[in-house]
């Protein structure tokens, strides 16, 4: 402990004081610049870490409002075009309007009321047929004179007619007639209009007529023959078709 206090050697005292400050100021120099070394340096890391969140926060917000400036634009465009098309729809009619169903396709006429047999056109189409067996006929419905009406097709109201149209000099013969076979006229309620036609079909089942039809008569021959198809009170219309044997 005296030696501490009190240094012992060849040197006077002094010199040895002289030398303890010595290493003594070293001693805190070196601990000073430590301390300095790693301040700094814990310092530059916070700093280079709020630099960081800085510039990303900058760097987020800056596309946030550009995404935010991009939607707006195209969203203001989607309702231009939308109010365009729109727009648009309305002037060239393709909206449904009260001549129009389902696009471009006209609405159908309303009925008005009961067809007049005067009014109504009836074009026929007989197919060819072999001789006893069924043929089928097709009728277009029109409506002459009005844009619609209901029209029912009975046994009273129409009356069909086959007739054999024999060589020249030899009188027609009735071959087959609805008045004997009333039930051969399907009974139908159709709306009878000018555009479009009404189909009505018609099936013959290739015999001779009877009265009632109960029991089939007899088979025609072979050759030309006469569709008669009226309304009762209206025009007779007619189409020729061929038997073969």
């Amino acid at each position: 402990m005296s030696s501490v206090i009190r240094p012992s050697g060849p040197l006077p005292p002094r010199v040895y004081w002289v030398r303890r400050l010595l290493l003594l100021a070293l001693a805190l120099v070196l601990v000073s610049a430590l301390w300095w070394l790693l301040s700094g340096l814990g310092g530059a890391k916070q700093a280079g870490q709020a630099a960081s969140v800085r510039s990303t926060a900058g760097s987020n917000q800056p596309s946030s409002q550009s995404s935010n400036q991009s939607a707006t634009p195209g969203s203001h465009h989607g309702k231009h075009h939308k109010h365009r098309h729109q727009h648009r729809r309305g002037q060239h009619g393709t909206s449904r309007g009260p001549h129009h169903r389902g696009g471009n396709q006209p609405r159908l006429a309303v009925s008005t009321g009961p067809c007049a047999a005067s009014d109504v056109g009836i074009g026929v189409d007989m197919a060819d047929a072999v001789r006893g067996a069924p043929a089928t006929a097709k009728l277009s419905l029109t409506s002459v004179s009005t844009p619609a009406c209901t029209l029912d097709i009975t046994p009273k109201s129409m009356v069909l007619r086959i007739i054999w149209v024999r060589k020249t000099g030899l009188s027609d013969e009735l071959i087959w007639t609805s008045d004997q076979c009333p039930d051969a006229v399907p009974v139908r309620q159709a709306v009878v209009r000018a555009d479009p036609a009404t189909t009505y079909r018609f099936r013959w089942d290739g015999q001779r007529s009877a009265q009632g039809c109960s029991s089939p008569v007899g088979k025609p021959k072979a050759g030309h023959y006469l569709l008669q198809v009226a309304l009762v009170g209206g025009n007779v219309s007619s189409a020729t078709f061929h038997i073969s044997p």
